[in-house]
C-alpha cells in the first residue's frame, strides 16, 4: 500500500499579530521618522511552521486603505511564498511619510494555504508625526 501525503501549506504566526478585520491587528509602528515629510519604516515578520510534502502558504494581494493610505507604500515583494519544511521567516516592509499628525492606515493580505483555507489578514499602520522643521532666520 502506497500512502503519499498530501500536500499542505505551513501555518504562518504574524509579528505584530494580524487581525481578523479591517482596522484591527497590528498596530505596525513605524521607526525613523523625525521631521515633517520625513520617511519612517515598518515591518512585520511573517514565521512559518508545519506544512508537509511540500506545500506552500502564500501571502500576496496586499491592499492598503483609509484616510492616510496614500502615505504608506508596501516595499517588499507583491508576493511572499512559505514552504513546508523551510521554517525561514519573511518580511512584509512598508514605509511612511510622516506629517504633522499621527498618519494611519489599513494593510490587507489574502493568505492561501495549499491544502488549507484562504484567510484576509488585516494590521493597522501607524506613522507617527514628524517635528516641526526649524525653517525661518538663523
Amino acid at each position: 500500500m502506497d500512502v503519499t501525503a498530501a500536500a499542505l501549506g505551513p501555518t504562518i504566526a504574524y509579528n505584530p499579530s494580524a487581525g481578523a478585520t479591517s482596522g484591527t491587528g497590528g498596530p505596525v509602528n513605524f521607526t525613523g521618522v523625525t521631521t515633517v515629510g520625513t520617511t519612517g519604516n515598518g515591518t512585520i515578520v511573517a514565521t512559518p511552521s508545519g506544512g508537509a510534502a511540500s506545500g506552500t502558504t502564500t501571502l500576496g494581494s496586499f491592499s492598503i486603505t483609509g484616510a492616510d493610505a496614500a502615505s504608506f507604500t508596501r516595499t517588499s515583494a507583491a508576493t511572499l511564498t512559505f514552504t513546508a519544511g523551510v521554517n525561514t521567516p519573511q518580511n512584509i516592509t512598508l514605509t511612511c511619510v510622516s506629517g504633522a499628525a499621527t498618519r494611519t492606515a489599513n494593510l490587507q493580505a489574502t493568505e492561501t494555504i495549499t491544502g488549507g483555507a484562504t484567510t484576509q489578514r488585516f494590521w493597522v499602520l501607524s506613522c507617527p508625526a514628524g517635528s516641526p522643521s526649524s525653517v525661518g532666520p538663523g
